[in-house]
């Protein structure tokens, strides 16, 4: 799968939640050869709380910094089918610098590819290969997983992005307006924040419209009562 253009660390919104999954994601960039680093990591979060925009925003900023190949590779678990047998990706797999391996949940039902994807993250731990993975549950739930991957996963240094307070997803809409030039009272900024939208990627994707909308009307400032309109349209409430 490719890498998403806009999952970079400067589209990135930090905020108390996911500061210290930031910090890290940025230091593996800068430097993952680093011996402070823990060579490999765990992600957890819900969906929609920035996993996989860290986790390709540390592929994108060391390609941008080696264009050699190889650097960086980010993979779906769920395309990991050549596990299954010992061929060209897991070679590709043993010798890629920055390994990241997202929705780790998965392969909950592809129990011979856990068990391959297991024996890699043990022989890139012995070779101090750097590892990222990413899971929408915390591991200790992942009890479907072959015992060698929910081992490994222990094993790892574990980071938790936390579901999004009202601060943080202010600020993910406010950013959405900025860059689309588009002015947005305060209170009109809090009126979306707040519709009952959990995944922030879906609370994303309500604001583009409506800066859409903005725009294809002709207006200059989005008002409350189109902001309700077009979230109760939407089947945000009901």
């Amino acid at each position: 799968p490719a890498l998403l253009p806009a999952y970079r660390f400067d589209n990135f919104v930090i905020e108390d939640n996911n500061r210290q999954a930031y910090t890290m994601a940025r230091a593996i960039a800068k430097d993952p050869t680093s011996a402070s680093i823990p060579t490999q990591i765990v992600l957890q979060g819900a969906v929609g709380s920035g996993k996989t925009h860290l986790v390709q925003a540390i592929c994108h900023a060391l390609h941008d910094d080696d264009q050699e190949t190889g650097v960086c590779v980010w993979t779906q678990a769920i395309s990991l089918t050549s596990l299954e047998a010992h061929g060209s990706q897991r070679s590709a797999l043993d010798r890629v610098h920055v390994l990241l391996v997202d929705d780790i949940q998965a392969l909950e039902d592809r129990p011979t590819v856990a068990k391959r994807l297991a024996q890699v993250l043990d022989e890139r731990r012995k070779r101090g290969q750097r590892t990222v993975l990413a899971t929408d549950r915390s591991v200790r739930r992942l009890t479907r997983l072959p015992e060698e991957l929910q081992r490994a996963l222990r094993d790892a240094f574990q980071l938790a992005l936390l579901p999004a307070n009202e601060r943080f997803r202010e600020r993910v809409v406010r950013v959405r307006f900025d860059r689309a030039g588009i002015p947005a009272r305060h209170d009109v900024i809090q009126r979306i924040s707040k519709a009952p939208i959990a995944d922030i990627r879906v609370l994303e994707g309500l604001t583009n419209r409506l800066i859409a909308v903005s725009a294809l009307r002709g207006q200059d400032e989005l008002t409350d009562r189109l902001v309700s309109r077009e979230i109760y349209q939407q089947g945000y409430l009901r």
